[in-house]
């Protein structure tokens, strides 16, 4: 069986027609934070009553957030998509990424100064303890999905906060409209980036597996020539990519771990910190 998860949107709402014949399930969440937001969970609702599909509704209300939203809702979306994927046994989790979502990821890692072992979003990858699929990333650009569904007459909500530049995401998506070409140049160029990045990466999966096999001890970690890397997939893997790690913090974990001094800790977050426990390199929850 397959979990696909639907917003409601445009991109969600065509990967649920594409693929309404399968074994699937629906997972839906409503933040309940745009005037919308039941707009959007009706539409859900009303196309899997119609095709007779499994749903499943995480309604969040009445929460106080500090710090980062997105951040806070990636984790309760990816923490219920879990619960879902597990209960119905689920082989995988269909997310609608599609062509200029690719794009604008790289745009943002690219202004965050990230130098990431792939550069944008993989098409099929493993997080959160999940299998993840994205069918559209190298398929559909945004506006060929809309010109489906209107052929199609399938409805859809469109969020109205995504016009306004409040998030780094937004603004890029906002300077990149009515901008295909260019959009099409920077879809070419990652490719040809990541193809060459292929070798490395191999390498690179070597020697994490081999570290990995290790216990994550730290002599292990010390002999390899890819230690920005390593720690990368480490931290992305023992805490579900729920860090973004910059090149300076990278540094000093590197530095932390290499360092004869009795420190007990590094924090990563208010969340996560890591340790040197007998000279095996741990991360912790708090």
């Amino acid at each position: 069986m397959k979990l696909i998860a639907v917003s409601g949107g445009p991109d969600s709402m065509l990967l649920l027609d594409v693929f309404k014949h399968h074994d699937i399930v629906v997972a839906h969440v409503n933040y309940n934070k745009r005037n919308s937001s039941k707009r959007d969970q009706k539409i859900v609702e009303d196309y899997c009553f119609k095709n007779n599909i499994k749903l499943e509704i995480l309604n969040l209300t009445d929460y106080e957030v500090k710090g980062n939203f997105h951040d806070w809702a990636r984790k309760k979306r990816f923490d219920f998509f879990k619960l879902v994927y597990e209960k119905y046994n689920c082989d995988e989790i269909l997310l609608a990424h599609h062509k200029d979502d690719f794009v604008e990821t790289f745009l943002i890692q690219k202004n965050q100064k990230r130098k990431p072992l792939y550069w944008s979003i993989k098409s099929k990858n493993f997080n959160f303890g999940m299998n993840i699929n994205r069918p559209f990333i190298h398929k559909y650009w945004k506006n060929q999905i809309l010109k489906i569904l209107d052929n199609k007459q399938i409805f859809f909500g469109q969020d109205e906060t995504n016009k306004e530049n409040i998030y780094l995401r937004n603004k890029i998506r906002n300077n990149l409209l009515n901008k295909e070409f260019l959009k099409r140049l920077i879809y070419i160029k990652i490719l040809f980036l990541n193809f060459f990045k292929l070798r490395k990466i191999k390498k690179i999966e070597q020697d994490f597996n081999k570290w990995k096999e290790q216990n994550f001890d730290k002599q292990n970690f010390l002999k390899s020539k890819f230690q920005e890397n390593l720690i990368t997939i480490f931290i992305s893997e023992k805490t579900n990519n729920s860090i973004n790690l910059s090149r300076g913090k990278i540094q000093q974990i590197i530095k932390f771990i290499n360092s004869e001094k009795n420190e007990k800790k590094f924090i990563l977050n208010k969340e996560f910190y890591l340790v040197k426990a007998k000279k095996i390199i741990k991360v912790l929850k708090k």
